[in-house]
C-alpha cells in the first residue's frame, strides 16, 4: 500500500546543474525598475515572524534548517489548529496545479462536499494540468478574471508581468511582521523561505514548500559488491569504476548500465563532486556563472568520460525527458543508479518494486554525495521553495475579504500532524482511507474516490513532511539522509533578486545550453567547445542577465 506524504514531483527545480535549465538566474527580488501600481514602493522586507507547529509524539524534526520533519507515528488525536470555520458562505475560487487525473464532480465527491463544509465557502477550483500551466496562467491573466487564490511559478514570465503589473496583493500588511500570528498555521513557514520568494522586498504569496534537498539518490548495492565494493564509492575514480562496471559486467540477468537518462539529479551528483557553483558564485558584488568556472570544466569533462566508458544507457538523451520509463528501468533491472523524492523510494513502486522486480537479491540502498578526491562535496541545493500562492489584487482590495481569504489559507496551510492537515491529505474514513491492523491511515484505492483527494488538496499551501507507516525506519533514514546532504548543501546566490531581461533571454540560453553540453557530453562536440559556448552564451543574453542581477545585490 502507498503511505506517503512529502514534496510533488516538482522537475523543474530539481533539474539543477549541468543541465539547460540552469541558464537564467533567479527571476524574484530585488529590481532598479518597478512598474505597475504599487510593484518596488518596499524599502525594505517586513519578515513575518515564525512561529513552530504544535510538537506531537512521533515527530521528527531537524535543527538544519530546510529539512522537512518526519513522523514515525501519529497520535490517535491529533491538534486542532483552527477556532472557527474560516470561510462566510460565499464562493473561493482557486487557480491550482493538478498533477494526476481530476477529482470527480462535486455532486459524486464526498471529499469536497466535505471541504466545503469545513471551509465554510463553495469551492471553485479551476485546476490546471501541470504541462498546460503556463498557458492557462496567461489566459486567466489577460482575461482579467483572476480567481481569489493562485499557485504562482514565480519564475514565470506571465506571472512576472502580472505581479508588477498590480494583479496581485501585496501582503506585507498584513503578514509582515507579528501580524501574522493572526494566522498561526501561515505562521509556520521558515522564515528564510519569505526572503526568498519575496519581490521587490514585497510578500506577493505564501511559500510553497520546497526542501532544500527533494531528492535522495538509491543505487544497487547487490551490483557494486559483485563488481567487489564492499562499500559505497567514495570518490570519483571509485564512482567511475562502479557505473562502468555496471554497463560492462554481468551483474543483472540481461544487458546492464549505470545510468539510465542523463537528468538533472545525475549533474546535480556530478557537479556536487566538483563543487561547481550552484547556477552563480557571487564575491564582492561580482557573479561569475558556473560555466564559466573551472569546476564546472571538469565536471563536465568527467561526465564525457562516464559517457565514453559506457555507463549511460544508449537512450539517455531522450529518457532524461521520460522520468517514468527511466525509473521502470531501475525497477526492472536494467540500470543502477536512480534519483527520486522519497516518496516515489518509500512507497509501493520505489525500493520494494526494485527488490521485487529488480532480480534475485536485488539490494537497492541510498548513496550519499561524495567529494571527487574524497573529500568534501558541495551539493546544490533548491532555493528553499517552488512557487507562492498568491491573493487577486482585486479580491484583497476589500479588507474584509482578504481576512477571510487568509483565514482559509490558513486552514489549508495546516500542518501534517493536525486535524485539519489529516483531513486534507487523507479525506474521510470509509470514503478515501481506511485505518490498517496497525492504525495508520491507508488510501483505499478499489474505489472511485480514491483520486478525490489529491485531485482537490493539493493547493501549494500543504507543507511537505515524510510519513511512511509501513516502515518507520524510512522516515527516519530520509531525515537523516536530507539532513546530511543539507548541510554541506550551497544557495544559489542569485534567489531573492529580480533580472528584468529574464523571460526574455532564459528560453534561448536553456536552447543553447543544451545543444552544447548534450554536445559536449556525448562527443558530438569537442571538449574544447566549453569556450565558444561560454562566448556564446555571454552575448545571447548571459552577460545581460548578471548586470542586472548585480544591479540587485549592490541595491543590497
Amino acid at each position: 500500500m502507498e503511505h506517503t506524504i512529502a514534496t510533488h514531483p516538482f522537475s523543474r527545480r530539481l533539474m539543477l546543474g549541468l543541465s539547460a535549465t540552469a541558464v537564467g538566474g533567479a527571476l524574484v527580488g530585488c529590481s532598479s525598475q518597478s512598474t505597475g501600481s504599487d510593484f518596488g514602493k518596499n524599502t525594505a522586507l517586513k519578515v513575518p515572524t515564525h512561529v513552530d507547529p504544535p510538537d506531537v509524539p512521533g515527530q521528527i524534526v531537524s535543527a538544519v534548517d530546510g529539512v522537512p520533519p518526519g513522523y514515525t507515528q501519529l497520535p490517535k488525536k491529533l491538534p486542532t489548529t483552527t477556532k472557527s470555520v474560516p470561510g462566510k458562505g460565499g464562493s473561493f475560487t482557486t487557480f491550482q496545479v493538478n498533477w494526476g487525473a481530476p477529482p470527480r464532480p462535486k455532486a459524486k465527491n464526498k471529499y469536497w462536499q466535505e471541504l466545503e463544509k469545513r471551509l465554510g465557502v463553495t469551492y471553485e477550483p479551476t485546476l490546471v494540468p501541470a504541462d498546460a500551466y503556463e498557458d492557462k496562467l496567461a489566459t486567466m491573466i489577460s482575461g482579467g478574471k483572476i480567481a481569489d487564490m493562485v499557485f504562482l511559478h514565480t519564475d514565470s514570465a506571465n506571472a512576472q508581468r502580472a505581479v508588477q503589473d498590480g494583479a496581485f496583493a501585496e501582503l506585507s500588511a498584513v503578514l509582515g511582521g507579528d501580524k501574522i500570528k493572526k494566522y498561526p498555521n501561515l505562521a509556520n513557514v521558515p522564515q528564510y523561505q519569505w526572503e526568498a520568494s519575496a519581490i521587490n522586498n514585497g510578500i506577493y504569496g505564501i511559500p510553497v514548500d520546497l526542501a532544500y534537498v527533494n531528492s535522495l539518490h538509491v543505487y544497487r548495492r547487490d551490483w557494486a559488491e559483485k563488481l567487489g565494493f564492499d562499500a559505497a564509492p567514495k570518490n570519483a575514480d571509485e564512482f567511475y569504476q562502479l557505473m562502468t562496471g555496471m554497463s560492462g559486467s554481468k551483474v543483472g540477468s540481461g544487458k546492464t548500465y549505470g545510468f539510465g537518462g542523463y537528468s538533472g539529479g545525475v549533474t546535480q551528483f556530478i557537479n556536487a563532486m566538483f563543487k561547481v557553483p550552484n547556477n552563480w558564485s557571487e564575491s564582492d558584488g561580482r557573479l561569475t556563472h558556473m560555466i564559466e568556472t573551472d569546476e564546472y570544466e571538469q565536471a563536465l569533462t568527467y561526465t564525457n568520460k562516464l559517457w565514453r566508458g559506457g555507463a549511460f544507457h544508449p537512450d539517455a538523451l531522450s529518457l532524461a525527458e521520460q522520468g517514468a520509463k527511466d525509473r521502470s528501468l531501475f525497477e526492472s533491472g536494467t540500470i543502477g543508479c536512480q534519483v527520486a523524492s522519497a516518496d516515489t523510494w518509500f512507497r509501493s513502486g520505489g525500493l520494494d518494486a526494485v527488490r521485487s522486480k529488480g532480480g534475485e537479491g536485488s539490494d537497492p540502498q541510498l548513496l550519499l554525495p561524495f567529494g571527487h578526491d574524497g573529500g568534501d562535496y558541495a551539493f546544490p541545493s533548491s532555493p528553499g521553495f517552488y512557487a507562492v500562492v498568491a491573493v487577486s489584487a482585486e479580491a484583497a482590495s476589500d479588507e474584509k475579504r482578504l481576512a477571510e481569504i487568509l483565514s482559509i489559507m490558513n486552514y489549508l496551510r495546516a500542518p501534517f500532524a493536525s486535524a485539519e492537515g489529516f483531513f486534507l491529505r487523507f479525506g474521510l474514513e470509509g470514503v478515501n482511507f481506511r485505518y490498517d491492523k496497525d492504525g495508520a491511515p491507508t488510501p483505499i484505492t478499489e474505489n472511485a474516490a480514491n483520486g478525490d483527494v489529491d485531485g482537490l488538496s493539493y493547493t501549494g499551501l500543504v507543507p511537505v513532511a515524510f510519513f511512511y507507516p509501513d516502515d518507520s525506519q524510512h522516515v527516519t533514514d530520509t531525515v537523516h539522509y536530507t539532513e546530511a546532504v543539507t548541510k554541506s548543501s550551497i544557495k544559489d546566490p542569485t534567489v531573492g533578486l529580480f533580472a528584468d531581461s529574464s523571460a526574455k533571454v532564459a528560453p534561448k540560453l536553456a536552447e543553447l545550453t543544451t545543444d552544447y553540453v548534450n554536445g559536449m557530453v556525448t562527443g558530438r562536440k569537442p571538449l574544447s567547445a566549453l569556450k565558444q559556448f561560454r562566448q556564446d552564451w555571454r552575448k545571447q543574453g548571459g552577460d545581460q542577465l548578471r548586470t542586472e542581477l548585480q544591479k540587485g545585490i549592490q541595491a543590497g
